[in-house]
């Protein structure tokens, strides 16, 4: 699945000229998703895992601390400086935007790669979750 959503999200930003703005990058995204035939809100409507690790589906609503374990399947250049990086991450479940704080990690996330992402927070705008990668979280490669 992860692929599928890969391919479809690098097919669609050389389709279309992007900028950063957030309403912007909503717009792609639900087209992403449409394109690849990833329903979002079923995936958000599956039931609590008492697992500590979550998949994407799972994630159901904002202001949680949460672990999880995705790819970084797009990155997009930020134009604010206090935010260090921006993109989605995807898992077999489905694909989520991410923001990491200049002041959160220290390291650059890289294209392809999974992570594993602990204490992070989701965050809601434009009634889309996100994960927030901030001063207590923690980011280490999945190999």
């Amino acid at each position: 699945m992860c692929k599928v959503i890969e391919n479809g999200v690098t097919k669609f930003v050389y389709s279309y000229d992007r900028t950063d703005d957030d309403a912007e990058n909503d717009r792609r995204i639900d087209a992403v998703i449409a394109e690849i035939n990833v329903d979002y809100n079923a995936s958000r409507a599956g039931s609590r895992s008492q697992l500590k690790v979550r998949t994407i589906c799972e994630i159901t609503e904002s202001n949680q601390w949460i672990d999880i374990e995705a790819k970084i399947v797009q990155l997009w250049e930020s134009r604010h400086s206090r935010v260090a990086q921006i993109g989605l991450i995807g898992d077999g479940t489905g694909v989520m935007k991410f923001q990491v704080w200049e002041s959160a990690f220290p390291h650059t996330l890289q294209k392809g790669v999974t992570y594993r992402f602990e204490n992070v927070v989701v965050g809601e705008h434009a009634n889309k979750l996100y994960i927030k990668v901030n001063s207590r979280s923690i980011i280490r490669e999945v190999m």
